[in-house]
């Protein structure tokens, strides 16, 4: 494996099992996720690699991953429902693998925001910037709103929709899995935050996040 568990040869060996395995038992073990919701799914050159509908994400066998045509063809019955958006992703930028999901804190902001905004130095460095809250009529399954979400992730890697979950892209499952927990935490501190009347604003001015992840400290003079 190379960094982040990307998987060299895109097949649906035991080695991309195992990722699909893994990465969604974490977002059903850390409340992404709920028994039968969310889906993933990684490139595999002009096709994809996608779970199944009312598959459980953190319960997978081969049967469960379906490999399907990035250009809309085949049988696409047992792919799921949101295959039209990941496709869609993939088509228009150049991410490696897609997961969406339902993180719960991320939803409750998405209620009250239009942005979340990682007040965490460790969600500075995975997601730089903003994760913004979209909101739709139909907020599922539909090539308008397909085009829409993969329209805003040609520039956040991350995408919050109102109401329905997070569409996360990556260079790999492992992270676009990571960088769903970080908005996860960063929605779960805003909430923590604003429940305790703090500054929002403020908070996102401090010197440890303007600097950056990674900033190196001056020398003494």
């Amino acid at each position: 494996m190379t960094s982040w568990g990307k998987i060299s040869d895109a097949t649906c060996n035991a080695e991309l099992l195992n990722a699909f395995q893994r990465c969604g038992s974490a977002l059903f073990v850390g409340n992404l996720n709920n028994s039968h919701s969310g889906n993933m799914s990684v490139r595999d050159g002009d096709a994809m690699w996608i779970t199944r509908t009312r598959s459980m994400c953190h319960d997978m066998n081969l049967h469960d991953i379906i490999r399907a045509p990035l250009d809309g063809s085949g049988d696409r019955s047992q792919l799921s429902r949101e295959s039209v958006v990941h496709e869609t992703i993939y088509n228009e930028t150049g991410y490696e693998a897609v997961v969406h999901c339902h993180p719960r804190d991320a939803i409750a902001v998405s209620f009250l925001l239009d942005a979340i905004y990682p007040m965490q130095i460790e969600g500075h460095g995975a997601l730089p910037g903003v994760i913004p809250v979209l909101e739709f009529e139909v907020a599922t399954a539909s090539k308008a709103f397909a085009a829409n979400v993969a329209a805003a992730m040609k520039t956040y890697p991350a995408v919050m929709v109102r109401g329905h979950g997070l569409f996360v892209g990556g260079g790999s499952l492992d992270q676009a899995t990571h960088r769903s927990f970080v908005v996860n935490d960063s929605a779960y501190f805003t909430l923590v935050a604003m429940d305790r009347g703090a500054d929002i604003k403020a908070l996102l001015a401090k010197p440890y996040l303007v600097r950056g992840y990674g900033a190196v400290a001056s020398a003494a003079r």
